[in-house]
């Protein structure tokens, strides 16, 4: 597992627009209602997050704001304004917001949060990764960059590892702009050789321009910066005499700073004239435009004023104007945009030229080329399907290729891959079997109509996020916090670990977000957005997504399925007291989660009944849909749920009992549990148990396969007692397992065990990852399962109940997610949960180098 990074720290980054900036409570609404209020809501009142740093920007937002998080959960809040006691509408207003880790020295961020921020400005620098060094190398290519940026850097800053479409952010405290066009300019030109020549062979550049490795030299760590500047708060907020001010005046004037901007407004139509008066007859802003140099500006904003010299107190004068209560600027101009151009301090002509490394010669093969684009239009053109869904398909095509050949952006799109394939695959599929017989053309406008929801939800998360749209609001409603990295890595997550089952390579389904109630088909896999970052919740359940449709793609799974079916209908007929009438005449006896279940236990939890146990009670109890209004578990779905943890207990000849998992369920345990142990007993002693092993063991065989097997026991080093105790009470049970090779179990115990062992897919040794992650928390929690009491009336947590969370790390919430009792508990799962996080997207930006290969060779 990656874990050269010590994290400690979250940091979430909200640039906004304040309405119309004559809301003037708006920006003490969102420090109260959004910040403080969280604060104090989740017990961090005395420690540094969530108490922001706060910036007057130039540019396309007014605010920005940077708090240290020890919680995800709260950059996915809505950012807005809610005003108590009064029914309060604030005009049109916009933010955009990113999150992610500490990663440079905490105790210097520590000190920025601890103390009065007394630099004048603050400059932002997002650092795209040149995709070429990064994809291959993962986290330790990261890990350089930060080293190098550690080194030329001499003023306080955050130095962020993001989830959005740039892997980096650094936030720099300067007292001069030409500080931040310095240190621009140095990491627009530092090149690849200047950081360690370890990453070169494990890099993609590596493997396109075949060993020449001097141009991979020359090539540009980063491949797009995106800048910005604000004003420290005090110098908008003080007074002008007061001591701050005059030290900055003072210090304007002896190094004699100036900042070259230009100004845009929108201006109401005929209200040209009353802003200039207006300007005109301001004590700090008359001398500061020439008001007889105006131009119309082409595009949403109108007039641009030309402005005398570049003097940086007509800026601070401007915002400060805006920040009054007495501005009358916005009565005749609904916004004001002010562009920054920092003067160049180095001569580019001095540059080397480099050489133009051409991404599209390599994207293009991943894209859909014009023969096939021609061939799908005549397909659908025979298939007789409507003119709309046809041009939403060639849509389909035409933005992806746009996604998979952008130099910057790729990467995010590599997983829409094998969705596009999948999707040319289906259209020649029924136009193939359109020349040999008719069928309605609704059915194939149907199955077509699901990949385009599919794709157009997945699509417009990873694009309307990215750098060609950074200035428009954030509107999507899953979430409100820029999330492609981890979108990305659980995609490349999902395909890496359904290859082991599905042998035809073409299973990628897109992750996408829904509600609390993960929900998966063959196109994509949904997840609520806290399970991204809760990756616990995602664990548990990602074997089970991958294969649920496995039938739907394995014909001989699907054979071993219903004849099982056939067989055990008699079963269930026989067996089928009036108790669980329900349950049978509306087939909710899922086979199909049975088997997977049955499958999840032997190779996601190791034949761990109690670990199972945990984490099936856990992932149920923290989603909402199982629950009444009142609050209480549904008695149905207990039942439900009950019964089928109980074929697993019964199939695999559990000794220990099933424990009811939280007291309030007492009153429907003890109703239920005892007859649905009968009645599973009974099914499973009835049922012909050869068969159900015979599916089993060929979804099982499918994955122990892939391992490098080993006959040489040398291997074997069980040092942890709980794997030796584990192994043992496999062995004592072995002849219930028939259908599995010893040699491929003892196998992956020695994988989780010690990681000597070599093996064949880096998804095992994820896998062992996911398993001690599992585990961890599992102790943490005091194998036990706490779960928050809230008012049945309002839904408030119940204070009176606070003493049962004491010796645990957190309960399940029942509205989604886990609660922790104080900051340190919230702490503690952050930096637990932050060194897996990285896990997996250090995975995907190596696995991404053999998923590029692989089609590039395709091609060839």
């Amino acid at each position: 597992m990656y874990d050269n990074v010590n994290i400690k720290h979250g940091v979430q980054v909200v640039f906004t627009t304040v309405s119309n900036q004559k809301d003037k409570d708006f920006e003490n609404d969102i420090e109260n209602q959004y910040f403080k209020s969280y604060r104090k809501k989740t017990h961090n009142e005395n420690t540094i997050y969530y108490e922001p740093l706060k910036f007057y920007m130039l540019g396309d937002y007014d605010i920005c704001y940077i708090s240290l998080i020890n919680n995800f959960k709260f950059s996915h809040r809505l950012f807005e304004p809610k005003s108590q006691g009064e029914n309060k509408i604030y005009n049109t207003h916009s933010f955009q917001s990113f999150s992610g880790f500490v990663i440079n020295e905490n105790t210097e961020v520590e000190n920025i949060f601890n103390n009065s921020i007394e630099s004048y400005f603050i400059g932002i620098i997002n650092l795209k990764l040149n995709n070429g060094l990064l994809i291959g190398n993962g986290l330790d290519f990261i890990e350089s960059v930060r080293n190098y940026i550690q080194k030329i850097i001499d003023v306080p800053f955050i130095l962020t590892q993001t989830f959005s479409w740039f892997e980096l952010s650094l936030k720099i405290l300067i007292d001069n702009p030409n500080k931040l066009t310095q240190i621009l300019e140095e990491l627009r030109r530092v090149e690849f050789g200047a950081i360690s020549n370890s990453h070169l062979n494990s890099s993609l550049y590596h493997s396109l321009l075949k060993g020449n490795n001097e141009t991979i030299y020359k090539t540009s760590l980063f491949s797009d910066t995106h800048s910005y500047l604000g004003f420290n708060t005090k110098l908008i907020s003080e007074k002008l005499d007061s001591l701050y001010l005059e030290k900055f005046k003072s210090y304007v004037l002896e190094n004699n700073i100036s900042l070259r901007t230009s100004i845009e407004w929108q201006i109401k139509p005929g209200h040209f004239n009353h802003l200039k008066h207006i300007l005109q007859n301001h004590k700090w802003l008359k001398d500061r435009f020439k008001f007889d140099k105006n131009f119309l500006v082409l595009g949403k904003n109108d007039y641009s004023l030309k402005e005398k010299g570049h003097d940086i107190m007509s800026n601070l004068h401007l915002i400060r104007y805006i920040k009054r209560p007495e501005c009358e600027i916005f009565d005749h101009c609904r916004k004001v945009k002010t562009y920054v151009y920092l003067n160049c301090l180095k001569n580019n002509s001095s540059d080397e030229i480099r050489q133009t490394f051409k991404w599209f010669d390599h994207l293009s093969k991943l894209a859909i080329g014009s023969d096939k684009f021609n061939q799908m239009d005549l397909q659908l053109k025979s298939l007789k399907v409507s003119r709309q869904v046809r041009i939403k398909v060639l849509k389909i095509f035409s933005n992806y290729n746009n996604g998979i050949q952008d130099p910057i952006l790729f990467s995010y799109f590599l997983d829409f891959k094998i969705f596009i394939d999948c999707l040319v695959d289906l259209i020649e599929e029924e136009y193939n079997n359109s020349q040999n017989f008719f069928f309605p053309i609704k059915e194939i406008e149907d199955k077509i109509n699901k990949n385009l929801v599919v794709f157009q939800e997945g699509y417009n998360v990873r694009f309307l996020n990215s750098y060609l749209f950074e200035n428009i609001s954030d509107f999507d409603l899953d979430f409100n916090n820029s999330i492609q990295q981890l979108l990305t890595s659980y995609g490349i997550m999902v395909h890496e670990y359904g290859k082991l089952f599905y042998e035809n390579g073409k299973y990628g389904p897109i992750i996408q977000l829904n509600n609390i109630d993960t929900v998966s088909n063959t196109l994509s896999i949904n997840y609520s957005i806290h399970h991204l970052t809760s990756p616990e919740f995602a664990f548990t359940t990602i074997l089970k997504e991958i294969l649920n449709h496995l039938s739907d793609q394995n014909d001989e799974f699907k054979t071993f399925l219903n004849n099982f079916k056939k067989e055990i209908s008699h079963s269930i007929t026989e067996i089928n007291e009036s108790y669980l009438d329900n349950v049978f005449e509306r087939n909710q006896l899922d086979l199909n989660n049975f088997i997977i279940d049955s499958v999840r236990y032997i190779i996601t939890f190791n034949f761990d009944f109690k670990l199972f146990e945990y984490w099936f009670w856990a992932y149920n109890f923290q989603n909402s849909s199982l629950f009444n209004s009142s609050g209480m578990f549904n008695e149905e779905q207990l039942k439900m749920e009950l019964l089928r943890i109980s074929l697993i207990k019964y199939y695999f000849k559990i000794e220990s009992e099933i424990e009811c998992p939280s007291n309030e369920l007492m009153t429907y345990w003890d109703r239920h549990a005892e007859k649905i142990y009968f009645i599973t007993d009974k099914l499973i002693n009835d049922i012909n148990r050869q068969s159900f092993d015979n599916i089993i063991g060929f979804v099982c065989k499918k994955y122990f396969n892939s391992y490098n097997l080993y006959s040489d026991d040398s291997f074997l080093d069980l040092n942890e007692e709980y794997f030796e105790n584990l192994w043992m009470q496999f062995n004592t049970n072995s002849q219930n397992f028939p259908f599995l090779d010893s040699l491929t179990i003892n196998y992956k115990f020695k994988l989780l065990s010690s990681k000597r062992v070599l093996q064949v897919n880096p998804m095992h040794d994820m896998e062992a990852d996911i398993f001690s992650f599992l585990k961890k928390q599992y102790e943490f929690n005091k194998k036990r399962i706490t779960t928050l009491k809230r008012n049945w009336m309002d839904g408030r947590t119940l204070k009176n109940f606070e003493d049962t969370q004491e010796d645990i790390l957190y309960s399940i919430d029942q509205t989604g997610g886990v609660y922790f009792k104080d900051s340190e508990k919230t702490s503690r799962y952050f930096v637990f949960n932050a060194q897996y996080l990285l896990n997996i997207i250090d995975f995907s930006f190596k696995q991404k180098l053999n998923f590029i290969n692989k089609y590039l060779d395709d091609k060839q």
